[in-house]
């Protein structure tokens, strides 16, 4: 390809020749005769709608048809326009670098207002849903934990995972709150004491079985395990006397026959008090394995005082009988005390 100016060569599609600085013209000038065959042609077409015009008014189309036309003859002046800037668009590719310069600067600048806009609005959307994701969170996590705190079956099933590792401390609270849900559960309380003992604190552990042993909701398994825990305890201490004091207060007949020899009850006479006119034969017993020490005199018995050993033989006068009952482990009972006034004729005498 040559320059037409200077003639000088140039590779193909430039715009301008390097050599003299001439415009190229990709596309020849506009040239008068190309603009009569168009003119001509266009011509053609406009006399042809014409007549499909005139068909088309008589059946009630003349605005549809009338548009037609006025959209041909614009496409007409469209087409000599576009015919007569051709020219224009090969003087105009020196320029095109640079006014595209400025048009991607412009762009730029657009895209620049876009991109902030866009992560401002980014910035916005990332802000609500972590907040959204936050307070979801919160609601989820206060949820969850008034669900632990209210719930029986976690609180029990904690607890009792505790115990397998040997976290009593944790088991007992965990204890202690199903208990505060379900208070009525005696077998929780039974659980509660365990956690206390496995962690030696022995005052917590006897403070808890004995409220079993008093509260009304416990069954008569419960109570037979409480009190043979309580007796456990005592035992081990030596506390016998408590044991049958425990036992004495005890409204549980299968508990007392159970554990009857720790009891020290006072002993039992054959005949109460009064007037008798003949002999009697005084008989003391007692309900549980031990000893029976008793005197006449009106003095206090304790271990030093005649051993019962059988009946006592009450012939005349006016006789105060005092006797204490001491079982294996040393408990003594209470004084038991009759008092009886025989008067026995002469002649049985």
């Amino acid at each position: 390809m040559k320059c037409p100016s200077c003639g000088a060569e140039m590779p193909e599609g430039r715009l301008y020749c390097e050599h003299c600085g001439q415009d190229i013209h990709v596309v020849p000038d506009f040239d008068p005769a190309l603009e009569q065959q168009i003119s001509q042609s266009m011509q053609e077409i406009l006399a042809g709608l014409g007549e499909k015009t005139e068909e088309l008014e008589n059946a009630g189309e003349d605005s549809t048809i009338s548009s037609e036309i006025e959209l041909m003859n614009a496409s007409y002046g469209q087409g000599k326009k576009k015919a007569l800037r051709l020219d224009n668009v090969c003087r105009e590719g020196k320029n095109t670098g640079k006014r595209k310069t400025r048009k991607k600067i412009h762009a730029t600048g657009k895209s620049g207002k876009n991109t902030g806009s866009k992560k401002s609005l980014a910035w916005c959307i990332s802000t609500a849903v972590w907040t959204c994701a936050i307070c979801l969170a919160l609601l989820g996590g206060g949820g969850l934990f008034l669900w632990q705190r209210y719930s029986l079956d976690y609180q029990t099933s904690s607890a009792a995972r505790c115990v397998l590792h040997g976290e009593y401390e944790k088991a007992e609270k965990h204890y202690f709150r199903a208990m505060q849900l379900s208070p009525t559960d005696m077998e929780l309380s039974l659980l509660l004491a365990k956690c206390y003992l496995k962690q030696g604190k022995e005052a917590a552990y006897e403070e808890q079985l004995l409220k079993i042993t008093q509260n009304p909701h416990t069954d008569t398994q419960q109570l037979q395990n409480a009190y043979e825990k309580l007796i456990q305890l005592y035992r081990s201490r030596e506390e016998y006397g408590i044991i049958s004091r425990l036992l004495e207060s005890c409204d549980s007949p299968s508990v007392k026959e159970q554990y009857r020899d720790y009891l020290a009850q006072p002993p039992l006479f054959n005949y109460e008090c009064g007037e008798y006119t003949s002999m009697i034969p005084l008989k003391l017993s007692s309900q549980a394995k031990g000893q029976i020490y008793y005197t006449m005199d009106g003095s206090e018995p304790d271990r030093n005082s005649h051993l019962y050993v059988s009946p006592i033989l009450l012939d005349s006068g006016r006789v105060e009988v005092k006797a204490i009952f001491i079982n294996t482990y040393g408990v003594e009972s209470e004084i038991a005390q009759r008092v009886y006034d025989i008067q026995v004729p002469e002649e049985e005498n």
